[in-house]
């Protein structure tokens, strides 16, 4: 930070053997590098599964805004069980006191896609969008530790969800099976 002036130039680096948060597959090999300069921070990081070929790349900005922050994510993606995840490149997440928006927020392989658009807010009135494109189960199953597989496709909407959530939508599950029971 600049001597009595609010303009910020900086730049750290993070590196982490192992890691184990929360419900996710225990990780190793975190680096985050930044450079913050101004009202923006411009990150590259890289983080793998322990025993694993799974990873992800994620680079991006944060720009700082009068009214909170975006978060850009660019040239970012995640190693999935062999298959390559990329991040549109197109995306906003941008955060406020009151709200999260997200813009053009889709991860792709080949023909599956992912998608979350909308807003996350104290105002009720707001719709959070989620959609699925042959999505295979199975890609999920090692972060979350679960036996799962099968191809979901579908969509929601959710209001409220601050609040008294509601959640209508229109999905399907081809094939699923879960620890072998289905």
């Amino acid at each position: 930070k600049f001597v009595n002036n609010p303009e910020v130039l900086a730049s750290g680096i993070i590196n982490s053997e192992q890691q184990k948060l929360a419900f996710l597959a225990p990780t190793e090999k975190l680096v985050f590098e930044g450079a913050w300069d101004k009202n923006k921070i411009v990150f590259n990081s890289r983080i793998n599964q322990l025993n694993s070929d799974n990873s992800a790349n994620l680079n991006g900005n944060i720009l700082f805004t009068d009214f909170g922050l975006d978060l850009q994510f660019k040239n970012s993606s995640f190693d999935l069980l062999g298959n390559q995840w990329k991040i549109n490149s197109e995306n906003t997440i941008n955060i406020t006191t009151e709200e999260a928006c997200f813009k053009y927020m889709t991860i792709e392989n080949n023909d599956q896609i992912l998608a979350i658009n909308g807003t996350v807010s104290i105002d009720s009135l707001e719709t959070l969008r989620l959609g699925a494109t042959n999505f295979d189960l199975a890609t999920i199953a090692p972060i979350l530790n679960l036996d799962l597989s099968g191809t979901l496709n579908g969509n929601a909407s959710i209001n409220d969800v601050l609040g008294n959530m509601a959640i209508e939508g229109d999905i399907a599950i081809d094939s699923l099976v879960y620890k072998k029971l289905w």
